[in-house]
């Protein structure tokens, strides 16, 4: 397989699954409130996914008494890992024919 077409595989597959990278640590700046001081910094906690039927960043959340229900904020859709988990097979069974198929010359 070329590797222009392996290059646009992964920048395709980084951005459906955004490599799923845990936000654990990184900061952000909170605007100065009545109660804050204006140095404040906050962790944000939480994995940035997007939206399996949108593709919009971080607004998905799970709700704490029913697990296994994913609701985004964005395109007010639900769905479930089993849900996710079958939109990465797709992606999966793409990937692997990509990487049987033979060589294109440039």
């Amino acid at each position: 397989m070329s590797r222009h077409i392996k290059g646009w595989v992964a920048r395709e597959w980084k951005a459906l699954t955004n490599d799923i990278q845990p936000l654990v640590g990184r900061e952000h700046k909170h605007k100065p409130g009545a109660t804050d001081m204006a140095t404040a910094t906050a962790t944000t906690r939480g994995f940035a996914v997007k939206c399996i039927h949108c593709a919009e960043e971080s607004t998905v959340r799970l709700d704490v008494h029913d697990v296994h229900t994913f609701h985004c904020g964005s395109c007010d859709n639900e769905f479930t890992a089993d849900d996710v988990r079958a939109e990465m097979a797709r992606w999966t069974k793409l990937l692997a024919w990509l990487d049987s198929a033979p060589a294109i010359d440039e």
